[in-house]
């Protein structure tokens, strides 16, 4: 396949159309679309899609009042801290 050369003036006419014709649907995008505001709307229910609620987290005197720190009895186990066996 041979690419064939071009003039300087068939060059020149086409970056000339070339720019003319992005500038409009530039000016056209910003005249019809860009100012205009979207709606997001679900079109099947014609509904606003509502978020769930947002998880709030206790206080700390709920955290006292629930007693969620305190570890009960048969829980506890002190094997971690004892000193480990000699390696022979």
């Amino acid at each position: 396949m041979q690419l064939e050369r071009l003039s300087e003036a068939e060059t020149s006419g086409f970056t000339a159309r070339f720019v003319a014709e992005v500038t409009q649907k530039s000016r056209l995008f910003k005249d019809r679309v860009a100012h205009s505001l979207v709606a997001m709307v679900n079109p099947e229910t014609k509904k606003k899609i509502k978020k769930p609620p947002k998880k709030v987290p206790l206080s700390a005197r709920e955290k006292r009042r629930l007693n969620i720190h305190t570890i009960p009895e048969d829980c506890r186990e002190y094997d971690l801290f004892l000193p480990s066996p000699p390696v022979p």
